[in-house]
């Protein structure tokens, strides 16, 4: 059971329309972003009104039900990024258009783990982020992976609707990840991989990853400690990507409200982890073209 302050927290959140706006900052940063890195602003969610009664799944998250040959299932959710935000094209054109074309330049004395991200076909490039259901040992629920098709991002979102869809979701992400060249994950490497590999293990699922792997949190601590307040996600997209998230689920929420909705069947509150999660990928394919682009110390 979740306790009454917990309820009344996510009750806040329903109510409220998640949505982005751009977040001040020096003018010396402004002038040192990239006019590409522009804030992504209104998300699906922004136009969206109070819920009425409890959500399904699909009302929240429009997506198609995968039925594998074992008989398991989960939830799908994919969507290109400008049918979640038309105010990316001109970050999404800007990636292309850089590492497309081979134009971009990496800064001297740049993560080595950069330079490979530049080399690598931005097609064969998977961003990666995860939400579990607490502390290691318990089920994960959705993972969330991202890759540039050329044109644009194509965001999906591979959600377990109860806890007993886990490991066919795995499977099949076990059958997606080797076909990617490299991986970028933000704590990927202390969290996200241990997690999903200790769950595949329990599972019987064999995990095989892409060769490459960029963690954007040791490069972005060795680029910005001592010059922003942490390192933190939420820290890096207000003072780089200029944007900070208004009525997001708080992480340590994103559990227990798992939980709440396996529990009511109620995905009211699911649509804005779902979308946090999202927005997390987005972030992480900022910072990176951020850094590609010679971002220097500014402090």
């Amino acid at each position: 059971m979740i306790s009454r302050e917990l309820k009344k927290r996510l009750a806040r959140l329903n109510r409220t329309a998640m949505r982005t706006v751009p977040a001040a900052s020096p003018a010396d940063v402004r002038e040192a972003l990239p006019e590409a890195l522009a804030a992504i602003l209104a998300p699906e969610l922004a136009n969206a009104g109070p819920a009425e009664g409890p959500l399904r799944i699909e009302d929240v998250a429009a997506g198609r039900v995968i039925e594998r040959p074992d008989g398991g299932s989960y939830w799908l959710i994919e969507r290109r990024l400008r049918e979640i935000s038309s105010a990316s094209e001109t970050f999404v054109r800007r990636y292309g258009h850089l590492l497309m074309s081979e134009a971009v330049l990496v800064p001297e004395g740049a993560h080595r783990r950069l330079a490979q991200l530049a080399e690598c076909n931005p097609c064969r490039v998977l961003y990666l982020d995860i939400e579990t259901t607490g502390l290691s040992g318990s089920p994960l629920f959705l993972v969330g992976v991202m890759e540039f098709d050329g044109e644009d991002f194509v965001v999906k979102q591979y959600f377990a609707r109860h806890y007993a869809e886990e490991p066919h979701l795995l499977a099949d992400l076990a059958d997606l990840l080797p076909t990617f060249e490299m991986l970028v994950t933000f704590n990927g490497q202390s969290f996200d991989i241990p997690y999903m590999r200790d769950r595949a293990t329990v599972h019987g699922v064999a995990l095989q990853w892409p060769p490459r792997h960029l963690d954007l949190l040791p490069v972005s601590r060795r680029q910005w400690s001592g010059v922003l307040p942490n390192c933190k996600l939420s820290t890096l997209e207000q003072h780089i990507c200029l944007r900070r998230r208004v009525d997001d689920v708080p992480g340590a929420l994103i559990p227990a409200a798992y939980h709440e909705f396996v529990h009511t069947n109620d995905a009211s509150t699911m649509r804005h982890v779902i979308h946090h999660n999202a927005l997390d990928l987005v972030t992480m394919a900022e910072l990176a073209l951020f850094m590609l682009t010679g971002c220097k110390d500014w402090g």
